[in-house]
């Protein structure tokens, strides 16, 4: 929870402050010990993917993966991280 608590104040302060480029450092840290806390959990996954937005130089190397599919048609991005949640997601899943 803590994290994506990070990742929602890491996201507004991108958003007000489009020139901070160090805003989402602390959040993805968060996101990261989550990871490891909480494996097969989609949940941090998804918030290293919402990060990236504020990744606009891919300065990360995970945010510049070539995509996995569409050639060339396709721009560098988090497709890994993408694919990291989709592992994790429960396509079974029912809305309660």
């Amino acid at each position: 929870m803590s994290a994506r608590v990070a990742v929602e104040r890491a996201l507004r302060a991108g958003r007000e402050h489009p020139g901070w480029a160090g805003c989402w450092r602390p959040a993805r840290e968060a996101c990261w010990s989550a990871v490891n806390t909480a494996p097969a959990d989609p949940v941090p996954w998804v918030c290293l993917l919402a990060l990236a937005q504020l990744d606009t130089t891919e300065a990360v190397p995970d945010h510049r993966v070539a995509a996995p599919w569409g050639g060339s048609f396709l721009p560098t991005g988090p497709w890994g991280l993408l694919h990291e949640a989709m592992l994790r997601t429960r396509w079974d899943a029912r809305p309660m």
